[in-house]
């Protein structure tokens, strides 16, 4: 009889789990509608405005910067400028893709890029 006993147990484990489990379905989806409800929409929104502006940043440094490392290619003084240009903006790109590189990759990408930019346009004229 020890043996029907245990199973017993097991089903009322079984029941008590199934219980809490459904139980816990409401809070969640509650906890979802609290969030939407209470400025959540504002958030996603917010978040989404600034990853565009930040690529389209991005891409428009790419672009600039592609035509600024062109100016310098065979540049007798200033050839080194291009190498540098593709180095910054590879830097720039891994900081906004890659997350180990972060923040600071991003800043030193960036900054780097537009120094370079000024650079090569200033001194490297076709």
């Amino acid at each position: 009889m020890p043996h029907c006993n245990a199973n017993n147990k097991k089903e009322e484990f079984s029941n008590n789990n199934l219980a809490a489990n459904a139980a816990a379905a409401p809070n969640n989806a509650n906890a979802v509608a609290e969030f939407w409800n209470s400025g959540g929409t504002a958030v996603v929104v917010a978040i989404v405005a600034v990853l565009v502006v930040c690529l389209g940043v991005s891409i428009l440094l790419t672009v600039i910067g592609h035509k600024a490392r062109v100016k310098c290619i065979g540049h007798p003084k200033y050839g080194f400028y291009s190498p540098l240009i593709i180095t910054f903006l590879i830097l720039m790109w891994l900081g906004n893709l890659v997350p180990p590189f972060t923040t600071i990759a991003t800043l030193v990408g960036l900054i780097g890029t537009i120094v370079m930019v000024v650079l090569a346009n200033d001194n490297c004229q076709t």
